[in-house]
């Protein structure tokens, strides 16, 4: 299963939608990506779609995950994220990794929450 991620800009935020195999290195590479696109752009939001993009495989990718996000979305890029995820892959713990150690960052099923707490930093 291919990685890949597709950028554009929309409404003062960028949107990537993101599919394929969740693995650390596709994963820290696509957040890699996500930065450089806000830096280009001078965007501080972006919207994530990852329901095209696997489950990881363990709590321990999440995790890991989770903090790759902090050291590089967090302080001092402070991009705020909303990713949109498929229910059953939410449990929280890669936001909860992200945003203990700095990150402005949710994940959620709902594309209006998601658009709504972008807006919410005005």
């Amino acid at each position: 299963m291919a990685f890949d991620v597709q950028f554009n800009e929309a409404g003062g935020y960028i949107t990537a939608r993101v599919s394929g195999e969740w693995t650390e290195d596709n994963l820290k590479s696509g957040i890699d990506a996500l930065a450089a696109e806000a830096r280009r752009l001078g965007c501080s939001r972006a919207l994530l779609d990852i329901r095209d993009l696997s489950r990881p495989k363990s709590g321990y990718d999440r995790f890991v995950v989770g903090e790759y996000i902090a050291q590089v979305w967090g302080p001092p890029l402070k991009l705020r994220v909303a990713a949109v995820a498929v229910p059953d892959m939410i449990n929280k713990f890669t936001e909860d990794t992200a945003v203990n150690r700095g990150a402005d960052f949710l994940v959620t099923d709902d594309m209006y929450e998601a658009i709504r707490w972008l807006s919410d930093g005005d």
